[in-house]
């Protein structure tokens, strides 16, 4: 499974050089990212389960994703 997105303010704007962080709520593996020049970032190959996606960058709020769940299509 892939998870994938993009970081934006709350304007709508990109939001580069952010760090997502993916961790398997099971198995407790982390994942680290950060977001590229458009705000996009990719993680391929996740096993399917439940995650906690966390986003930070200095100067704005973190965000929290909890109970993400990937499921095989």
């Amino acid at each position: 499974s892939t998870l994938s997105g993009v970081v934006v303010d709350t304007d709508g704007g990109a939001i580069p050089g952010a760090t997502v962080v993916v961790k398997n709520n099971a198995t407790g593996v982390v994942i680290e990212a950060v977001s590229n020049s458009t705000g996009q970032f990719s993680f391929p190959g996740l096993t399917p389960g439940t995650y906690t996606v966390t986003v930070s960058l200095t100067g704005f709020k973190t965000f929290i994703a909890n109970d993400v769940r990937l499921v095989t299509a």
